[in-house]
């Protein structure tokens, strides 16, 4: 079977990458006939997944906005420049960021912000809450549990090891 269906524009969809997908989402949903807990866990930990790393996106764009720290380009190249190691660092160790083509200027990109972090944090705080009223142990929700293990697990292994080796992305400015 090749990757691709062809080479034409009709033809061109990666057949691989959508039989892998479509097959996961199956055996996901096959969850839900063994489960209905399992699988309301399983949905509610890609939620509070999905929303926690928008979340954290969301936040330091909103602080980078607040602080002024985002600075507005006079013209936009169209080959940007590739910035090595240290160069991007100002010298209260941030890095100096400046806005793309697209953007909202000002209040309005602010408020856009905020009412984009309060809608995420209220997603992901009532997609850790068990489906039913009346809460056993076999209807409890249990993703807040895995979610807080792996935050924690994160930082200790960002302590332990991955910042001693972490070099960072390569930036375009």
């Amino acid at each position: 079977m090749a990757y691709h269906s062809g080479d034409t524009w009709q033809g061109s969809i990666p057949l691989i990458s959508i039989l892998v997908t479509v097959t996961i989402s199956c055996l996901l949903a096959l969850i839900n006939i063994g489960s209905a807990t399992a699988f309301n866990g399983v949905i509610s930990l890609t939620i509070s997944g999905l929303y926690s790393s928008y979340l954290l996106a969301a936040g330091l764009l909103l602080y980078r906005r607040c602080t002024g720290s985002i600075t507005i380009p006079t013209t936009y190249e169209a080959n940007p420049k590739i910035v090595t190691e240290g160069e991007t660092v100002s010298g209260q160790g941030v890095v100096n960021l400046t806005w793309g083509p697209f953007r909202f200027p000002g209040t309005l990109g602010i408020v856009i912000n905020v009412v984009g972090c309060v809608y995420m944090v209220i997603v992901v705080f009532f997609s850790f809450w068990p489906p039913v009223r009346e809460v056993d142990a076999s209807t409890m929700n249990y993703s807040i549990l895995v979610t807080g293990f792996w935050i924690l697990f994160s930082i200790v292994y960002y302590f332990a090891y991955a910042r001693r080796v972490y070099k960072g992305p390569l930036m375009e400015i």
